[in-house]
């Protein structure tokens, strides 16, 4: 998952250095999260799982590990980027 960021477009087709290279390792901000609050995926962070237990309290379920609840705070989050 890491990312050697060294060239960039020049136009025409060519690529070119840029003058400050950099290294994308791929841990977004949930990613990094699981890792400090010691959970082994982003679902179980405490920024999700707030999301996963209102989305839970709104469909009447107490089934925390519902899939659905999930890909609803999947969405929430995504739309928080459109804002």
């Amino acid at each position: 998952n890491c990312h050697n960021h060294a060239l960039g477009s020049g136009g025409q087709g060519e690529l070119k250095r840029i003058p400050k290279p950099s290294v994308d390792t791929g841990a977004g901000l949930e990613r990094l999260s699981a890792v400090m609050q010691g959970v082994t995926n982003n679902y179980d962070i405490d920024l999700f799982r707030k999301i996963v237990q209102a989305a839970a309290t709104l469909a009447g379920t107490e089934d925390l590990t519902n899939p659905s609840l999930r890909v609803i705070a999947d969405h929430i989050r995504a739309c928080t980027f459109l804002i």
